[in-house]
């Protein structure tokens, strides 16, 4: 793949698709429509910093999210979305190609579904699993590793003091951590344990290792060799990536893999504990949103149906018929 060329970053055409890309589906949010009330100049004013290296990305707007768990949200503004849509627009094939295929995460033709779905092809061919992930992965993520990382793949200068800007953009880490909610900060973090993909592929022959973001599954038929792994792993991590690993799951596959909120057994695939109980949450706050008429019947059915559509990978029929049984007799 050809790199870019840094105009065509800031191109008004590539502009414009990144801004449809920013505003599908908010067309009705204030900061939508105050950026789209004076179109035109917003996106040549951008155009005009990105072409003479003046653009600096503004501050972000912090908010608490409990949903599936914990966390702090950080909202960027319209302008320096743009931004990053337009930089991915051209850079989103060179981040894919250094991964490798068991890499899941926020990749055309990947994610969730299919990552449990080859969890489950391995489980059927294995005796023992290891679970690992990466403790306060995106608050961890050292800078420096990472644009060093980035220097190796990103050869037009512009385009990398660019991508280092929105990198140091977050003040709150100390040369530490991605803002959660930057586009930029999902394919930094995915690269960033691409090294560590390779190592265990290619280096230690791990066949059966697949990879969501920093959730990682390794599957073999020998328990110590497992063990050797998670060791190798953690010192892997340690060293080269400055990240920690919390202690890991190292099972027999036929008590369930717990991963992405399924657990993933040789016979099928069902949900966990914690994913039933999220699903009921949702279904009730929608159904109570439709009786005080915040959601119409039509938006009520359709947002339940993108709900539950998640939970059919699974072995859930029944669960979800008495759920939204419930819910439909009020009992």
């Amino acid at each position: 793949m050809k790199p870019p060329q840094f105009e065509n970053i800031y191109s008004i055409e590539n502009l414009n698709t990144a801004w449809h890309k920013v505003s599908l589906g908010k067309s009705g949010k204030p900061s939508i429509i105050d950026f789209y009330c004076h179109l035109d100049s917003n996106l040549q004013s951008i155009s005009k910093d990105l072409q003479n290296n003046t653009y600096l990305p503004g501050s972000y707007k912090r908010f608490l999210i409990t949903d599936p768990k914990k966390r702090i949200i950080s909202a960027s503004t319209v302008r320096d979305r743009v931004v990053q849509h337009a930089l991915m627009n051209h850079y989103e094939g060179i981040f894919d190609r250094h991964l490798i295929f068991d890499c899941y995460a926020c990749r055309v033709g990947k994610g969730t579904h299919q990552a449990i779905l080859r969890a489950f092809h391995f489980a059927k061919s294995s005796d023992y699993f290891l679970k690992m992930d990466v403790q306060k992965y995106f608050d961890s993520i050292d800078h420096a590793t990472l644009k060093n990382m980035l220097l190796k793949m990103i050869k037009d200068k512009k385009a990398f003091d660019l991508f280092s800007n929105i990198i140091d953009s977050s003040k709150i880490y100390e040369e530490k951590g991605l803002p959660i909610g930057n586009l930029t900060s999902q394919f930094f973090a995915n690269h960033y344990l691409s090294s560590f993909d390779h190592y265990f592929k290619e280096q230690s022959y791990a066949r059966k290792y697949i990879r969501y973001m920093d959730d990682i599954l390794v599957f073999s038929n020998s328990k110590n060799e497992l063990k050797v792994i998670y060791d190798n792993a953690l010192k892997y991590t340690n060293e080269k990536l400055k990240l920690n690993i919390k202690l890991p799951v190292i099972d027999t596959v036929n008590n369930g893999v717990p991963f992405l909120g399924f657990l993933v057994k040789p016979n099928g695939i069902y949900l966990q504990q914690k994913t039933k109980k999220r699903y009921k949450v949702r279904i009730a706050n929608i159904e109570h949103k439709r009786k005080i008429g915040a959601y119409s019947d039509l938006e009520a059915g359709r947002r339940v149906e993108s709900v539950t559509a998640h939970l059919l990978i699974a072995r859930s029929i029944k669960f979800r018929n008495n759920v939204l049984y419930r819910h439909i007799h009020g009992v």
